[in-house]
């Protein structure tokens, strides 16, 4: 693969030199980037050993400057993973300017709660969003912002989260989008339609934090196709780009109702978390004996049940010395953040 990565990284370099970044975003601009695959890492000319430095694919910062990640562990569009290269840039330029709308993921797991109200707000909310991407309508944009202004009085924390969820993520999946449209226009109502069509659908609404990538983007391009005013500067609040949209809302005057389809989403829902707890406590032989302190899980698709959480592809915790597990997990923790109970999934 440490060809492929030299090529690929070429190929992108290519493609992002005629990119103009302050017109993704006010000040933004290129960093650094490297590809990696399963051993190797190139970045800077070179390549060297894959170490557990690089995981996922974000922004860290390696070498004394912040620098844009990506694993490549599938073929994809020359286009597509430029754009998604600048996804994980406006992550290091979010860090350069000192963003303070970074969630805390440890208080959230344990905290954020699902319930068949919230679904039935945030699907009306996502089909709101996904007619609104085709054509703006101002009634349709006033119930929008309603329906969050509810949402942030009725579902505090819930919101607060899905807010900081938006301004990180949804933020740099608006800018992808953004850069694809300048390297290829046709990808990106591809990409848009896809977009739409995953508002449309009530079963992407969990996990909640893959969900936000989505609506935040949706909120932004909306605001940007209609000239709204927002507040893009990075680092000197905690607010939503579009808070003082909401705050001047209406009152919301029809509250969405909990239709049976949604109450039977979030039964399946909760019945399969049940049953993935269940098949592991049944299976003893799965445990682990590793305990510490919990330091690293895979936010981006983590869930809870009652008190066990779930997390794919890897887990770290802090013993004797840094650990990081690969795989999918289920564990417990006490009230310190110490992991109490630890499962392999077998299978997963």
């Amino acid at each position: 693969m440490n060809t492929d990565l030299k090529a690929c990284a070429e190929q992108t370099a290519n493609r992002l030199a005629s990119l103009d970044f302050s017109l993704l975003w006010p000040g933004f601009h290129p960093f650094r980037f490297a590809l990696y695959d399963h051993a190797s890492v190139y970045f800077d000319g070179e390549t060297f050993a894959r170490t557990d430095t690089f995981l996922g694919n974000t922004s860290i910062n390696f070498r004394g400057e912040q620098i844009a990640i990506w694993e490549l562990s599938e073929p994809l569009d020359p286009d597509v993973l430029s754009a998604k290269i600048v996804h994980e840039m406006f992550h290091a330029f979010q860090q350069e300017c000192g963003e303070k709308r970074f969630a805390n993921e440890f208080e959230a797991i344990q905290k954020y709660q699902t319930c068949p109200e919230l679904l039935a707000l945030r699907h009306e909310e996502n089909k709101l969003l996904s007619r609104l991407l085709s054509r703006h309508d101002a009634g349709c944009f006033g119930r929008l912002l309603s329906l969050r202004r509810y949402r942030m009085e009725h579902f505090p924390f819930e919101y607060g989260y899905e807010s900081r969820i938006e301004a990180i993520e949804g933020a740099a999946q608006f800018v992808e989008l953004s850069a694809l449209r300048m390297l290829d226009a046709l990808k990106y109502e591809q990409a848009c339609a896809r977009l739409q069509d995953r508002l449309s659908k009530l079963d992407a609404l969990l996990p909640a934090r893959i969900s936000c990538y989505d609506s935040g983007a949706a909120m932004l391009q909306i605001c940007a196709q209609s000239h709204h005013s927002l507040q893009l500067s990075i680092g000197d609040t905690e607010l939503i780009f579009y808070q003082g949209l909401i705050d001047a809302a209406k009152p919301l005057s029809l509250v969405p109702e909990t239709t049976p389809e949604v109450l039977a989403f979030y039964e399946a829902d909760h019945a399969k978390l049940r049953q993935l707890v269940e098949n592991a406590r049944s299976h003893p032989e799965s445990r682990l004996s590793a305990t510490g302190t919990l330091v690293g899980f895979n936010v981006y698709s983590a869930r809870r049940f009652e008190d066990y959480i779930y997390t794919e592809y890897f887990l770290a915790y802090q013993a004797d010395q840094p650990t990081v597990l690969n795989g999918d997990f289920l564990f417990r923790l006490d009230e310190g953040g110490s992991i109490t109970e630890l499962y392999r999934l077998a299978g997963r």
